[in-house]
């Protein structure tokens, strides 16, 4: 589970689900990765299933970047990485939510309201 904050103050804690197939050889880790989504009113529209399509190829330390489309709203995944790989993927990539926050009701304050 990862947190997911918008730049308006919403969050909502998330899981990330990623499906897919290719051929790779090799062994790689990302490390300190982040993903920025653009496009979105707000942050519902930020679950669901991404396109992804990746080729790859890294020795020793790296950076990685990826983008992935759904509809008008795009997820940007950057992170470093390490090892050695070389290598074609496709696949689905969801993020989903666990929780939204529940809203604060609005309560009127003075006499007789109470």
């Amino acid at each position: 589970m990862a947190p997911s904050r918008a730049t308006n103050g919403q969050s909502a804690e998330t899981t990330i689900k990623a499906k897919g197939g290719g051929i790779t050889f090799g062994k790689s880790d990302v490390i300190n990765g982040t993903g920025k989504f653009s496009g979105a009113r707000s942050i519902g529209e930020l679950f669901g299933s991404y396109a992804q399509a990746e080729v790859h190829a890294g020795a020793g330390k790296s950076a990685v970047a990826q983008a992935l489309t759904k509809g008008e709203i795009s997820l940007t995944l950057t992170g470093t990485g390490r090892g050695v790989d070389i290598g074609f993927a496709f696949g689905k990539f969801t993020p989903e939510v666990n929780a939204l926050p529940a809203r604060r009701e609005e309560r009127p304050e003075g006499p007789g309201h109470g």
